[in-house]
């Protein structure tokens, strides 16, 4: 089983990383946040209502996008002002709602870690049009080699690392030519730095029922 340690990320990727990091404008994981969390007016936070929306247009099902909601926004609710349901902006979560059982890409401030970027990046193959992709099969080996390193034993942080990555192979992966689930390294890296870039690229691919 590889480790994180084992792998020398490509030189190419390594660039082409720090030079997307150095055009970000902003607070990587409260721009991912403030994504996630939908369109809405300058004086709303980010509510129920609002991620339900932005979760169907990013394709999911009815019951999908609603109970994915209704399951950040009562957590976030709850911890944030202690009552469920209650709308947040996005820099108040950073260092407040991190949980165990993740890759450590965002660090507890919200900037991310440049290393582990790189080392989840060296997971990746090329494929037959000599493309990096990250096939979910090798980014689960990644994440499974952080959670060995961390070792919690925190449930509750397990499971909600494994929603969202489950909603993010959903959403935001297609198919290679051996039917597995993948996405370009720079997909990968755009989702870390800016969300906003490759999920309204999936927007798009739903609109037109792709």
């Amino acid at each position: 089983m590889d480790t994180r340690q084992d792998i020398v990320p490509n030189e190419s990727t390594s660039s082409m990383i720090k030079r997307k990091l150095a055009e970000a404008k902003g607070n990587p994981l409260v721009k991912h946040v403030d994504y996630m969390g939908g369109k809405r007016s300058d004086q709303e936070g980010i509510s129920y209502s609002s991620m339900t929306t932005q979760n169907e247009k990013m394709g999911d099902d009815w019951f999908t996008a609603r109970s994915t909601a209704a399951r950040v926004s009562a957590g976030v609710g709850i911890k944030m002002h202690g009552c469920p349901f209650a709308s947040f902006e996005p820099d108040e979560v950073v260092g407040v709602l991190n949980h165990s059982h993740h890759t450590g890409v965002y660090n507890v401030d919200g900037t991310i870690n440049e290393a582990l970027l790189n080392q989840l990046c060296a997971y990746s193959e090329k494929n037959k049009n000599g493309v990096e992709v990250l096939t979910e099969k090798r980014f689960y080996e990644f994440l499974t080699a952080c959670r060995k390193q961390e070792n919690s034993t925190d449930w509750l942080g397990e499971m909600a690392s494994n929603n969202e990555w489950s909603g993010y192979w959903n959403r935001f992966s297609q198919k290679d030519e051996n039917g597995n689930r993948c996405v370009t390294v720079e997909q990968i890296v755009d989702f870390y730095v800016d969300s906003a870039k490759p999920g309204q690229e999936v927007e798009e691919r739903v609109r037109c029922g792709m």
